[in-house]
């Protein structure tokens, strides 16, 4: 199975994504307090992006994030600075 990653960070470093044992971990600059969402979809001619979990407030920096990548070919991961 090839795994494609394309993921989009505004106003942060992105580090180079893991993929293990079936699943990716994303990992970014995070400013400590500040909310994040982790999104996905399969298509960018998607319209919407789907929320991974609830709302991610950094308690660290780096922070980081899992998720299962599932049984789809591929996969477009972002993660959203909240206001």
């Amino acid at each position: 199975m090839s795994s494609n990653v394309s993921i989009k960070l505004t106003g942060a470093v992105l580090r180079l994504p893991v993929l293990a044992k079936g699943s990716i971990q994303l990992a970014w600059t995070a400013l400590p307090g500040a909310q994040y969402q982790a999104q996905s979809k399969t298509n960018l001619t998607q319209t919407n992006w789907s929320n991974l979990s609830s709302v991610i407030t950094a308690t660290m920096n780096p922070m980081t994030f899992s998720n299962n990548i599932g049984p789809d070919p591929q996969r477009f991961y972002r993660v959203v600075l909240l206001p």
